[in-house]
């Protein structure tokens, strides 16, 4: 599962991704420099993608490492 909130700043602009079997942070990704608006996971489970208002969109292999940023 992946959250992200509404923020000015990298800080505020994190996306978390939980592990559900006990809801702790698996990892924490300081891309984007301002609110991001979506999120998803690849049918496959190999990636995730970002995209926010800074007008980036990101995606990233399964362990969270960015490989397309633009």
């Amino acid at each position: 599962m992946a959250s992200s909130c509404h923020g000015k700043s990298k800080a505020f602009c994190t996306i978390i991704i939980w592990s559900t079997e006990d809801w702790k942070i698996k990892k924490m990704i300081e891309h984007h420099n301002y609110t991001v608006y979506g999120m998803d996971f690849s049918t496959c489970g190999k990636y995730f993608a970002s995209v926010s208002k800074d007008r980036k969109l990101a995606v990233y292999d399964n362990n969270y490492d960015v490989i397309f940023s633009k």
